[in-house]
């Protein structure tokens, strides 16, 4: 999908008219959309086979460093007690994540 179609999907009309298809889903930190009408997330490794995700690729991509900080640290928020992971771990995971980064 173009940059430009997936631009225009994360406008605010558009955007509310995908939580109303999908009430009962979660949605990308950044922009809002449901995970079902998503192109692709961004997927943070605590280890070789788990980890999670707060945003979509799009959006993992535009934001800085901080915006993706107050991401994972709403998401260990939201996640509360169900979490598998402290959120130590998640953020030890995303500053290898971001590392990565940098030395691509």
């Amino acid at each position: 999908m173009s940059a430009i179609r997936e631009r225009i999907k994360r406008l605010g009309p558009i955007v509310r008219y995908y939580q109303r298809k999908y009430p009962s889903e979660s949605t990308c930190y950044h922009c809002g959309l449901p995970w079902s009408a998503v192109q692709e997330i961004h997927f943070v490794n605590v280890d070789d086979c788990r980890g999670f995700f707060a945003c979509c690729k799009y959006c993992w991509q535009r934001m800085d460093d901080l915006e993706k900080i107050d991401a994972v640290l709403d998401l260990s928020k939201k996640m509360g007690s169900c979490s598998p992971y402290t959120e130590e771990e998640m953020l030890d995971a995303l500053a290898q994540d971001l590392k990565k980064k940098v030395v691509k």
